[in-house]
């Protein structure tokens, strides 16, 4: 007859005594090692099911929680900023803003950079849920579901990613990239190419809906090439696409992609905007050096950084009163000289 035993007792049995972790309690109860913290740091953070199944499997295990000294305000600590590309100046712009906000508070900032890689970003959220007060989730390459539940062991605040009980800071680019739409039509394009960023993003998808609906109330044909890596080498690769497709314009997912066409129509000896006119999206650093500038859309990125880490501070102080707060950050399109009249 076989009898199953616990980790605990298997350890006696075998003389060799090993405490019960956290991590074992986890596995076992098959939940994340932050939820089982959540459950005895946090308790009132997590559904009451996902609790009582985590105090019961610990004592199962015999496991105990290490003693916590209670913090009873939010003046020390760190929280985490998680970005895409650290590279990326639209995220630089915002790291600063998340740090301008964070000075004098005595909380440190934690970057994480994903490379855009979904595995690397659970890892950081799985390290970090227990030493960090909460974390700025930006471009997250992570279901709505799984930064859900994330949430419930341990605090967020996304950037364009609206899901229930989170608390969001939004710039409405998809309504922008409409308005880039009817720019170009008002210069006389009636055919615009949609440069796509990467199929996992879900700005990416809000952004081709805005082109869309913005072309099919005006008459516009558009077309859609992609997915592209949203920098600056895949443009290349882009440019030489949209000039098999012969539109006249280009509406790209980011400045880097835009950037990255210039170059190479630069190369390739077609004129911008006299040949073509290409428009870009975050208004970084390079846009307005490019050759010729570059027209974008345009957003308080630093700012953005900085609201965002705010929201944060607040849901961490009083999560009952911040728990789904909705901040919308104005966009405008910036026209510059990378957009001109459509050839004949």
């Amino acid at each position: 007859m076989t009898v199953l035993r616990s980790t605990r007792e298997r350890d006696i049995i075998g003389c060799v005594f090993r405490p019960v972790s956290m991590r074992d309690v986890a596995s076992r109860a098959g939940v994340a090692v932050s939820t089982v913290s959540r459950a005895f740091a946090d308790p009132e953070r997590i559904n009451a099911e996902t609790r009582d199944l985590v105090l019961r499997v610990a004592e199962e295990l015999g496991y105990t929680a290490p003693a916590r000294t209670p913090t009873t305000k939010l003046s020390k600590g760190s929280v985490v900023l998680v970005v895409p590309d650290i590279t990326n100046t639209f995220y630089i712009d915002m790291i600063g803003g998340s740090q301008a906000c964070l000075r004098g508070t005595g909380i440190t900032q934690i970057l994480v950079n994903t490379e855009a890689d979904g595995a690397s970003e659970r890892a950081a959220y799985e390290a970090l849920s227990e030493s960090a007060l909460g974390a700025v989730v930006t471009a997250s390459r992570l279901s709505d579901k799984e930064l859900a539940e994330l949430s419930q062991s341990m605090p967020l605040v996304t950037f364009n990613r609206r899901i229930e009980g989170v608390p969001d800071v939004s710039i409405d680019t998809s309504a922008a990239f409409g308005d880039a739409v009817r720019h170009l039509a008002e210069l006389g394009h009636r055919s615009v190419t949609y440069v796509a960023g990467p199929d996992v993003s879900v700005v990416n998808r809000r952004r081709w809906e805005g082109c869309l609906d913005a072309a099919e109330s005006l008459d516009i044909e558009l077309f859609r090439i992609g997915p592209f890596t949203p920098w600056a080498q895949a443009g290349a690769a882009a440019a030489d696409v949209m000039i098999e497709n012969k539109a006249t314009a280009a509406i790209a997912f980011n400045d880097d992609l835009a950037i990255g066409m210039l170059q190479r129509f630069f190369a390739l000896g077609v004129r911008v905007p006299d040949d073509v006119s290409v428009v870009g999206c975050d208004d970084i650093l390079g846009a307005v050096y490019s050759s010729p500038p570059l027209t974008t859309i345009s957003a308080p990125t630093r700012e953005v950084g900085s609201r965002l880490t705010q929201a944060l501070l607040d849901r961490i102080a009083d999560p009952v009163a911040h728990g789904g707060d909705r901040i919308e950050l104005p966009v405008h399109l910036e026209l510059r000289g990378s957009t001109g009249a459509a050839r004949s």
